[in-house]
């Protein structure tokens, strides 16, 4: 009996990326399953001291990462010019590795003066848009 498989270079293309795109949909939703079962993160201001410049922007913000009754807090301040994006990767996966603790990543105050509403809508073209017109 002849073996019937037929070689992937023999397929048509459409069927090919349709099976890539198949396997990119699947992947993308493992993923998003499993974001959603981690701890949520919540970014909150938290009041500073005086400064020059308006009062609105006289605080400090956080981003929370893990548990909201936690044991141990670790409090993660980024280098100059970094912001609290810029450690949340490891921020949101310390917790899932140790148990009872809440890791914080430190905004400055000048992250305030950043325009991110672009951003908002969720939409990169609509981002795009906003700030290269």
């Amino acid at each position: 009996m002849r073996d019937t498989a037929v070689p992937v270079s023999s397929w048509p293309i459409s069927t090919a990326i349709r099976l890539a795109l198949s396997a990119l949909a699947i992947t993308l939703l493992a993923l998003a399953v499993n974001a959603a079962g981690a701890s949520a993160s919540r970014y909150v201001a938290i009041k500073g001291a005086k400064a020059p410049g308006p009062k609105q922007y006289d605080k400090v913000w956080v981003e929370k990462h893990g548990p909201r009754k936690a044991d141990t807090v670790f409090v993660v301040i980024p280098g100059a010019g970094g912001g609290a994006g810029s450690v949340a990767p490891i921020a949101r996966d310390l917790p899932k590795r140790v148990d009872g603790l809440q890791v914080w990543s430190f905004d400055r105050r000048e992250q305030a003066f950043e325009d991110t509403s672009g951003f908002d809508s969720g939409d990169p073209a609509a981002a795009t848009d906003y700030y290269l017109g």
